[in-house]
């Protein structure tokens, strides 16, 4: 159910600049720091812009067992409405 949904921010931020832009964003979930070794996350998920040195913006909905069921990769990092969808897809498949 919608209780066992968890969000969670990564980025290659420092742990201070990303509570500091949580605060300031009034967020509701956690930001997380992928700085050891720098982009290891982001490495991990195929986001990771070698290039550039940061991680791509994407977003993924992972179940309890660690399955990747829904990947977003998208420009504004607050736009959810195609993230809202797939959850409700997700929702109606289990029921």
């Amino acid at each position: 159910d919608e209780h066992d949904v968890e969000v969670v921010g990564i980025s290659t931020d420092l742990p201070e600049r990303n509570r500091a832009w949580a605060e300031d964003l009034r967020l509701s979930f956690r930001l997380l720091s992928d700085l050891s070794p720098n982009g290891k996350i982001g490495r991990l998920y195929g986001v990771w812009d070698e290039l550039w040195g940061l991680e791509r913006r994407a977003t993924f909905l992972v179940d309890k067992k660690g399955i990747i069921r829904h990947v977003s990769l998208q420009s504004l990092a607050l736009d959810g409405r195609d993230i809202l969808e797939a959850l409700a897809k997700l929702k109606r498949a289990r029921q």
